[in-house]
């Protein structure tokens, strides 16, 4: 199942995250899977398809990641999938090393 979700591009994480509807983040989650274009974000807060959300998680390497996107689709008391808007080659190459980190751990 592994190299199905590599060639989806797409990676199972364990990421603590806070999210919220402004740059403020208040809300706290959990970022299950993970791809260069999205994620879901596991919180029992609620969120509407359609809305604009900011996350921000701890990196391994002890930096901040700050992307912000639109939720794509919500399941009640479960979470909630983000599409990211306007990535940066910063923001894409992060990514994609956080991937390749979790990818790795789960060898």
């Amino acid at each position: 199942m592994m190299e199905k979700d590599k060639e989806a591009g797409r990676v199972a994480t364990s990421l603590d995250c806070d999210w919220g509807f402004t740059e403020d983040s208040p809300r706290n989650g959990l970022i299950t899977s993970l791809s260069v274009g999205n994620c879901f974000v596991k919180t029992k807060a609620i969120a509407a398809e359609g809305q604009r959300v900011f996350v921000k998680c701890w990196l391994p390497s002890e930096r901040w990641l700050s992307l912000h996107g639109t939720v794509t689709y919500c399941i009640q008391r479960v979470g909630f999938s983000v599409n990211f808007d306007d990535l940066t080659d910063e923001h894409r190459q992060m990514i994609e090393l956080l991937m390749d980190y979790y990818r790795a751990e789960g060898e």
